[in-house]
């Protein structure tokens, strides 16, 4: 991932030169159709630059988003057939052991499945909260602080021409 922000960036600063040349032509040129056509390539160059940046940021949040996708799908996969075998046994022994040192109703596999229901009920509210929470690395960051730049300068820009 940061060789493709590199990449991001280089090729922001490389749009964004071209933005700046076009803007410099529209100081030297004297007409009026000139200008407009100036104004038209510094705001396609602008285009771009941004388009570019959103595509780049796009493909490292699907590779991101893939990535995460193909360890759940092989994670599921695991735990749909070797969890439940793990857990019919695991019963059958603690069913055992509680059998051994308790009388009364929960002594056998009824305790032993009441028992490790519980203890999956807590496991699995604690991963549910986990999951809840944001992503470590915001989606979309060059994209984002490259608009709140142009909206400080865009209010620079409207505060000074009043």
């Amino acid at each position: 991932m940061p060789d493709s922000s590199f990449a991001a960036k280089a090729s922001l600063t490389t749009m964004l030169s071209r933005t700046s040349k076009a803007s410099s032509e529209i100081q030297e040129s004297t007409g009026l159709k000139d200008e407009i056509t100036s104004f038209a390539k510094s705001a396609g160059n602008y285009a771009s630059a941004r388009a570019e940046l959103l595509a780049i940021e796009g493909h490292e949040a699907a590779d991101a988003i893939k990535k995460k996708m193909a360890c759940l799908v092989i994670a599921g996969l695991a735990l749909l057939f070797g969890y439940p075998i793990l857990l019919v046994t695991g019963i059958h022994f603690l069913g055992q052991f509680f059998r051994q040192q308790f009388t009364g109703p929960l002594a056998g596999w009824t305790g032993a499945a009441l028992l490790i229901g519980c203890l999956h009920l807590i496991v699995g509210i604690f991963f549910l909260t986990k999951s809840r929470k944001c992503p470590g690395t915001p989606l979309f960051e060059l994209t984002r602080s490259e608009w709140k730049k142009d909206q400080q300068w865009l209010s620079k820009k409207t505060t000074s021409g009043n």
